[in-house]
């Protein structure tokens, strides 16, 4: 490429929409043969300039083609191109909308059970116009003669829920019935804290430790004492006391039961 033509694309710059804005005026007042005052391009920049410029480059494009009168056109003919290409694209859409409703009713919705578990969620928009064309159950098993019927009313409820910017506050089933089902539990007890914990951050002294650990060996160190031949003895004679009641109250003679504490007399 030629340095020249290097130096003309580096020259070349995005222009914005005021400078769009007088520059189509010009070529409309070329096109119907007419005058523009001093005034109007400034007022053409000013009203058009938020609209982007690849959109209003469009839409001048769009009114040149179809312009058949000799008088300029108005601020407003340029913005109703736009209108009109925003309307049909969300005409598309809503038909859309419409194709897949009637394919998801097809795959999920059953007449003897229902929408089947599991099924993908429609989004709320599009439950609505659902509802308004008559419900899942009736778009289901109608003929196609009243299919045509629904499919208008579907379009007309699901552009009315977005042009009045309904859309933003309706619920799908699904939300509508964890709301209804949080309704109906109550409200829910807060849990309750647990108690304070009071954490020690002092630790013992090396002389505490110490002393802990030589009551230990002490006590630890010490000798078990044993029994004294007294303190058997004594025992053995409140068993065999307690043994010859209980032998008493069965109805049994001492006389009959062999002296088990003989040997230790």
């Amino acid at each position: 490429m030629p340095t020249s033509a290097l130096t003309t694309i580096s020259k070349r710059r995005v222009l914005s929409s005021s400078e769009i804005a007088r520059q189509r005026l010009v070529r409309f007042a070329e096109i119907c043969q007419r005058e523009i005052g001093s005034v109007l391009p400034s007022i053409w920049a000013e009203q058009l300039a938020d609209i982007p410029p690849e959109k209003l480059n469009l839409a001048c494009d769009r009114l040149e083609k179809t312009w058949r009168s000799g008088f300029l056109p108005t601020i407003g003919d340029v913005r109703a191109q736009l209108d009109d290409a925003e309307s049909k694209a969300f005409d598309l859409a809503a038909e859309n909308e419409w194709q897949r409703l009637l394919a998801w009713i097809r795959e999920n919705y059953f007449p003897d059970t229902g929408i089947r578990r599991g099924a993908p969620r429609l989004a709320p928009a599009v439950e609505h116009a659902a509802r308004a064309a008559g419900g899942f159950h009736f778009l289901e098993g109608c003929t196609q003669s009243q299919l045509v019927w629904c499919r208008k009313t579907f379009l007309a409820a699901y552009r009315n829920v977005h042009e009045t910017g309904q859309v933003e506050n309706l619920l799908g089933d699904g939300q509508a019935k964890q709301i209804l089902a949080r309704f109906k539990a109550g409200p829910r007890e807060e849990p309750k804290p647990l108690p304070a914990v009071e954490i020690v951050s002092e630790r013992p002294s090396r002389e505490e430790i110490r002393e802990s650990l030589k009551r230990a060996i002490e006590e630890k160190s010490q000798p078990v004492q044993e029994d004294t031949e007294e303190d058997l003895a004594a025992r053995w004679a409140r068993q065999k006391h307690a043994l010859l009641e209980r032998a008493a109250e069965l109805g049994l003679g001492a006389k009959s039961q062999p002296d088990v504490f003989a040997t230790r007399e």
